[in-house]
């Protein structure tokens, strides 16, 4: 956190970013390229790479792949800032130690293993109590008796808590004595309840009304036109079949992806929203789900179970996929900045939930309606899927 967040990039390349953005006026600013400004964009592409190495910093589990690819940001890093330097009229000194002390990252992570276990982040979370108990239950002198006696009776409240929990805990419960046997001793124990609504690795929530599919495909003031052509994309995802007479549409505006981390293994869970008015806002998630082509980005419309009877009911999503060619033009531009551009044709489709790989933030291009940028550095397990499909 000090050495980037609040150091390297909050104290160094934000104040300089914005000290070559002041230059300019606005409508120039927002061009992105070496017309408007060689050290502007030379300063952005050493960003990129900062954000590289902030990503990398920040992994619990690493591989011998994605160390050996620290050195090589660190240099790119670190030539960058060199010419932005030359280039730069301001002749800022980056000659200081948090310049310096993350070149010895990857033989540190060699040595120490996650950075986590030699930060002050943990300790410092021990703060809080003691901050507080200085600033409302001392009189600011003497304060080492005072607080003593207050970490005292927190102590003391913390094991009358924890006897009061154990006193009406029901003992093990078959989530317990699932983590605590192996399967074959599980032969005749109750299974934990499967929550409702749950496909697979996706659990849905905020349930509407149910409806017809002619009676939802009426809803086009959703914030998408799509929605008048439900039935056609319906007719389309069941290869030509018709939609059956009785079948109905239940809307879902919450849902819960739980996938397995490319970085740490373990399994995470992102919650998104697709929902015609969340805070009297439309808010429609991106999602990175399983298409023919490989991993694809997409925005939720609509997310549904195709109710046919009462026994069978289908999980489905109306997504707008992000799937379309870009330019080489922009493609050499993004590249030299890092982004990861994508762009949707305006041809929706429908597909499984059980596709849906996790959750996703795409922002605008700002030059086109239909573009956009991923937003990749959200958390190290987005930002090596995204570096694998750049590759």
């Amino acid at each position: 956190m000090h050495s980037y967040s609040h150091g390297l990039g909050g104290k160094h390349l934000w104040p300089a970013l914005q000290a070559i953005i002041k230059e300019f006026e606005r409508s120039v600013a927002k061009t992105v390229d070496t017309r408007a400004s060689k050290p502007g964009f030379t300063l952005l592409q050493a960003i990129r790479h900062y954000l590289n190495l902030d990503m990398y910093a920040s992994m619990g589990t690493y591989t011998l792949p994605s160390i050996e690819k620290i050195p090589e940001e660190i240099s790119d890093f670190t030539d960058l800032i060199k010419k932005f330097q030359r280039l730069s009229t301001t002749k800022k000194s980056w000659n200081f130690p948090k310049f310096h002390t993350h070149i010895h990252m990857a033989d540190d992570i060699r040595e120490k293993g996650s950075t986590k276990n030699s930060n002050t982040n943990v300790g410092e979370g021990f703060h809080w109590g003691l901050k507080h108990t200085f600033h409302h239950h001392s009189n600011f002198k003497n304060v080492d008796d005072q607080l003593a006696k207050y970490a005292l009776w927190h102590h003391v409240r913390a094991m009358i808590q924890h006897n009061i929990d154990i006193s009406g805990s029901p003992g093990l419960t078959p989530e317990l004595l699932e983590d605590m046997v192996d399967e074959s001793e599980l032969v005749g124990v109750c299974r934990p309840v499967k929550q409702v609504n749950q496909f697979g690795n996706v659990v849905l929530g905020a349930p509407q009304k149910q409806q017809t599919v002619k009676e939802i495909s009426k809803l086009a003031n959703f914030g998408n036109t799509s929605y008048g052509q439900l039935e056609t994309y319906l007719k389309r995802y069941l290869k030509s079949k018709p939609v059956p007479a009785q079948a109905k549409i239940k809307e879902y505006r919450f849902i819960k992806v739980t996938y397995r981390s490319t970085v740490t293994w373990k399994s995470e869970t992102n919650y998104l929203r697709c929902s015609p008015s969340f805070y009297n806002q439309p808010r429609h998630d991106f999602i990175l789900f399983e298409s023919e082509i490989g991993p694809t980005f997409a925005q939720l419309l609509l997310v549904s179970t195709l109710v046919e009877s009462q026994d069978v009911v289908s999980p489905l999503a109306l997504i707008l996929p992000y799937d379309a060619n870009i330019t080489s033009e922009k493609q050499t531009r993004d590249q030299n900045l890092g982004l990861y551009r994508v762009r949707h044709q305006n041809k929706p489709l429908i597909i499984q939930l059980d596709w849906i790989i996790r959750g996703a933030v795409v922002f605008p291009s700002f030059e086109e309606e239909n573009e956009g940028f991923v937003f990749d550095v959200l958390d190290t397990d987005l930002f090596m899927r995204v570096q694998a499909l750049q590759e």
